[in-house]
């Protein structure tokens, strides 16, 4: 299954990059900004979480009062994987747990586009800079697998889109 996996998100890239090599100057994608949320961080303050939607992708951001804080980029084209193309949160807000926070967000727009999957690579220069990396995403929840030698990533990451959970009436 791990091998269908990594096989569906790999051609899921390739699929993009066919795509936006072959799109034409006319066809522009214009976002329109909605408000996603509050998020909190460990110390309580509060974060405006921003949504772009396009056509195939969406970008989320963090902002605190001062700045944009974070910002996680999704791209999807077929009816089962979300792929987090860029995934970051700001030096100074690291191990405040903005990441973990953002994890739900990611989750509902793969539900609301009925994708299957969320999958994305850990880069070899992100995990040089960040080692803990792969543990983190472990501890979100993915799966986290080895990638072929011809790769430029030590790692890919994937995760179920677990249904939508209801809570029952008492």
């Amino acid at each position: 299954m791990l091998k269908h996996i990594y096989q569906a998100c790999s051609a899921f890239m390739v699929r993009l990059l066919r795509r936006s090599a072959k799109d034409d100057a006319d066809d522009v994608m214009i976002g329109k900004e909605i408000v996603l949320g509050t998020l909190l961080d460990r110390s309580g303050w509060a974060y405006d979480v921003i949504g772009i939607a396009y056509p195939y992708s969406y970008d989320i951001r963090v902002y605190s009062p001062e700045r944009s804080s974070a910002s996680v980029t999704l791209l999807w084209d077929n009816d089962e994987d979300l792929l987090v193309v860029d995934f970051q949160v700001d030096e100074p807000y690291r191990g405040r747990g903005l990441g973990h926070a953002l994890v739900p967000f990611i989750e509902g727009v793969a539900r609301h586009q009925q994708l299957k999957r969320i999958c994305g690579f850990v880069s070899r220069r992100n995990y040089e800079q960040q080692p803990w990396l792969l543990d983190w995403y472990e501890r979100q929840g993915f799966t986290v697998v080895g990638v072929p030698p011809n790769v430029d990533a030590v790692a890919h990451v994937w995760r179920i889109v677990e249904p939508q959970k209801h809570h029952e009436e008492r």
